[in-house]
């Protein structure tokens, strides 16, 4: 569980790069706190997937950090993907 979600983070990283090759607007720091703020929110996905797999915290804690955590990456995803679809379509 935790390599599919680096891979989706480093996917993630990676197409927020090509992004920036394509639309200039998008930068380290911009719009919105840009590249930084993408990696500070996959650190706090990261921190909840960390959560999941402690094993001292009862089940249905540890399966909403695991949900949450992954519904956070999926939602950056779809998100990256529909502003890089508008960006190459403009």
């Amino acid at each position: 569980m935790k390599r599919i979600a680096a891979l989706i983070t480093l996917a993630n990283v990676l197409g927020y790069l090509a992004l920036m090759q394509v639309d200039p607007r998008y930068g380290l720091l911009q719009p919105r706190g840009g590249l930084l703020t993408l990696g500070i929110s996959f650190s706090i996905a990261w921190v909840g997937l960390l959560a999941a797999s402690r094993e001292d915290l009862p089940l249905d804690r540890r399966f909403h950090h695991a949900a949450a955590a992954w519904i956070w990456l999926l939602v950056q995803s779809f998100g990256l993907g529909y502003i890089y679809w508008n960006a190459v379509a403009s």
